[in-house]
């Protein structure tokens, strides 16, 4: 499958702010531009992961993330602070992709508008949903009117994952989400959206919800793919490398052997 854009954030230096000159900096593809709400979100050297194997890019090239150190950091208690992706022309269905690194905990009744794509005026929006005990928990809202997914996918605080985010206008939206260590499917949800093209899709803290965990949630290797909607999206495997992640910063570990006969 070939992406049409891949934002890989590999720009500037720790702790920059992130603005629509470097977030485009970051970005591979056409079909849109990057702007940025705000100054909350940093450029980070915290919350980079790997890719799982190489990208490639329609009218560009394939991207392997190797030496990769950048991701976005977004603090969880600044409302909306978005990074915004507006497309050129509309479109049906989308696919977006990438690794998001969960800030907030239980501890109180919270709402995080992680990637809230935009199509008429109307919304599809991957949503993180905090209680008073136990894990957050992901799931779909849409309006308007307003409904959720019947379920949800449980997640937790600090830890990585890749998610894949299929929205079609008028029809069923599917959120899946993969456990990076095993690349096994933890979840699988569906929400049917409302009509109307996709416009925009925003990445951050969208909404104004009055949040307050002093928390960030960080994202990183955003895949966005309107031309071939094949869902999900996970990066193949690279072909002989082992991969085994204990935590954070832990990416390869092994060999690539060759056998002759």
């Amino acid at each position: 499958m070939a992406l049409d854009i891949y934002q890989n954030m590999e720009v500037d230096s720790n702790g920059t702010t992130l603005t629509d000159t470097n977030a485009d900096s970051g970005s591979h593809g056409t079909g849109g531009s990057w702007s940025v709400v705000g100054t909350a979100i940093k450029i980070s050297t915290t919350g980079e992961e790997q890719l799982r194997g190489p990208v490639t890019v329609i009218n560009d090239t394939t991207y392997t993330d190797s030496g990769a150190t950048r991701s976005w950091r977004v603090p969880d208690n600044v409302d909306g602070a978005r990074a915004i992706f507006s497309f050129d022309t509309s479109k049906s269905t989308v696919v977006i992709s990438g690794y998001i690194t969960i800030g907030p905990t239980g501890g109180s009744f919270e709402l995080y508008d992680f990637i809230h794509v935009r199509h008429a005026g109307q919304g599809t929006i991957m949503q993180l949903a905090t209680g008073p005990s136990g894990n957050p928990e992901l799931q779909i809202e849409v309006y308007s009117p307003t409904d959720h997914s019947a379920s949800d996918i449980t997640v937790v605080a600090g830890q990585t994952y890749w998610y894949s985010f299929k929205v079609v206008n008028g029809g069923t939206s599917t959120l899946n989400v993969y456990n990076i260590s095993t690349w096994t499917l933890m979840g699988s949800i569906t929400a049917t959206s409302p009509s109307g093209n996709v416009d925009s899709i925003y990445f951050g803290v969208g909404s104004d919800h009055g949040n307050d965990s002093a928390t960030s949630t960080y994202f990183d290797d955003i895949c966005i793919s309107w031309t071939d909607t094949t869902f999900p999206f996970l990066p193949e495997e690279s072909s002989g490398i082992i991969k085994t992640r204990l935590k954070r910063g832990i990416r390869l570990l092994g060999n690539v052997y060759r056998i002759h006969g």
